[in-house]
This record gives C-alpha cells, structure tokens and sequence, in this order.
C-alpha cells in the first residue's frame, strides 16, 4: 500500500481527531483519488475527476508548498478556510496532496457576537461613567445645600434673640408710657397733651409686642421647617454617598466584564488565525 492508499484508509480517524465539519479531498498529482463533502461544504467532486487549473490551493500543495486561503462567501455561499498539504513519498517527492476546507460562518458569527457584545459593554461603560458623575455632582450640590440649611438654622437662632430684644424694648416702652399716664393724670389739664402722647406710646408698644409675638411664631414654624428640611437634606446625602459607593462597585463590575470581553475577542481572533 503507497502513501496515497494509507493516507485514504486512514480518513475515517483523521475526522475523528479533527472533530469538526470538514470536507477532505486526497490527489494525486493529476485528478481525485478520494473526496468527502462535509455537512456545509460540497463541491460535487467525484473520485477520478481532474485537478481544477483553477484551484490555487491545490496547485501551492502540488508544487510542495503548504497552502491555507480564506474563500470569501460570494464563491460558495459561506466563508472558507481551505488548507492542502502537499504529500511526499520516501524520496522527498511530491506525489500528491490532501486538501480541507471548514466552514467559518460559525467562527464570523461568533466573532460579530463577540464584537456587538463589545459595543454594549462600552457603552454601558459610557453610561455608569455618565452615572457616576451625575451622582457625584449631586452629592456635592446636597451637601452643599445642607450647609447653607444648617446655616440658616443658626441664622434664625439669632433672630430669635433680635425678636426676644425688641419685645423686651416693647415691654420697657410700656412701661414708660403707663409711668407717663399716671403723672399727666397727676398733674392735671396741663399734662392732657403729654397724656395724649403716653397712650400712642403704650398702644405703639402692645402693637410691637403683638407684632413681635407673629413674627416669633412664624419664625419658629419657618425653623421647624428649615430642621425637617435639614434632616431630609441630610438624609439626601447620605443615600447620594452610597449611590456613589454603588456606581462605583459597577464600575468595577462593568470594567470586569469589558476585560472578559476582550479577552474572548482575542481568543476568538486566536481560532480564526489558527484554522
């Protein structure tokens, strides 16, 4: 049995250790002498038809070149990868060539999965980036805001003790005006206008007094709600701090996940250029 008859009996196992879908043609230097199309792959040749002038793949192996062409899908209707490899006797001879060809539809596909799946994972990159700088930005604006609340709150306090003031200045003013009544009555006719003006000073004083009395419950309402203000602001904080904490976990999860990412293009682009 020459090189050529062993090299067909031993097809049966060569597909075995391939594993994959494979067309496998054996030559002489002149025609077929074995052909097998594969599920996706059949040229129609018949053992004893001749050598293609066309087949460049062939021709490399005939000439004792190794020989690997990616065939384009508009030749066959899918994409190719034909291997020949040119067969020797014992003198180093070429004497014919055994040829493969694989479809790569599976691999294109799974490298234009590979590569949408790229495109999302940067996108999503973009997105948590865009997230995190809005969380950002929004935890700085809170916690600015709850300063200028904190501050307003001790501003009120102060004006707590400018109202307290001025109701003591109101009381005073009262008192002087009762004092002023009390000798205008004293002296008689001749303290009536000086009367006159004690009662204007003591109402102008019950008015101020009434006066500073609303502006003091208005102004312990307007702080209880700067506080309850204050406590939701702060409460704004602390979730935007660990919004930010969250965004950041992301990050690191997305950024995992871009990584795995490519390293499967690479590994995808490793099998395309091995085949």
């Amino acid at each position: 049995m020459n090189m050529l008859d062993t090299l067909i009996a031993a097809i049966p196992y060569i597909k075995q250790i391939l594993r994959e879908d494979t067309m496998i043609g054996i030559t002489d230097r002149d025609k077929f002498l074995f052909y097998e199309p594969s599920a996706q792959i059949d040229l129609g040749i018949k053992p004893g038809d001749p050598i293609p002038s066309s087949d460049e793949n062939l021709r490399q192996a005939l000439s004792g070149n190794y020989s690997n062409t990616l065939i384009p899908p508009h030749i066959y209707g899918l994409p190719i990868n034909a291997i020949a490899i040119p067969i020797k006797d014992e003198a180093g001879e070429v004497i014919g060539a055994i040829a493969t060809a694989q479809s790569l539809e599976n691999q294109q596909e799974l490298e234009a999965k590979m590569s949408s799946l790229d495109q999302i994972t940067n996108r999503l990159v973009d997105m948590v980036q865009t997230v995190a700088a809005h969380s950002e930005e929004l935890s700085a604006t809170s916690e600015n805001i709850l300063s200028n609340t904190k501050h307003a709150v001790d501003n009120s306090a102060n004006i707590n003790k400018t109202i307290e003031f001025i109701h003591e200045i109101s009381n005073q003013t009262n008192l002087l005006g009762l004092n002023a009544a009390i000798e205008a009555a004293r002296v008689g006719e001749l303290g009536a206008g000086f009367g006159v003006v004690a009662k204007e000073v003591r109402q102008l004083s019950v008015h101020t007094k009434e006066a500073t009395t609303n502006i003091s419950e208005t102004l312990t309402s307007v702080q209880q709600s700067i506080r309850q203000l204050e406590a939701d602001f702060a409460q704004i904080v602390q979730s935007s701090q660990e919004q930010a904490v969250l965004v950041t976990d992301f990050m690191e999860t997305i950024e995992l996940l871009n990584q795995t990412n490519k390293q499967m293009n690479a590994f995808v682009e490793k099998l395309l250029h091995s085949n």
